[in-house]
């Protein structure tokens, strides 16, 4: 069953809450692949090709800008 996603967030915007989320930055418009990344309410970790892969990864500090960062997650709450 696929789960419903949100729509792409607003540039600047910020997470509502902690966790991974699926983002995407300027540069993807061209190269269409899907990262996740871990939002710890400050700052994003590294990147990573899976959600499962980005929550390993979540205490590693990213690089992404985050004025330029796109992001997405679930429509509705996991049961």
């Amino acid at each position: 069953m696929k789960r419903k996603l949100s729509n792409w967030s607003k540039p600047g915007e910020r997470p509502p809450c902690v966790g991974v989320w699926e983002t995407r930055q300027p540069i993807d418009v061209y190269i269409p692949r899907r990262y996740y990344n871990f939002w710890n309410g400050r700052s994003w970790s590294a990147s990573a090709r899976s959600p499962k892969e980005a929550y390993k990864l979540r205490k590693i500090y990213g690089y992404l800008i985050e004025m330029d960062v796109r992001f997405r997650g679930l429509a509705e709450k996991p049961e």
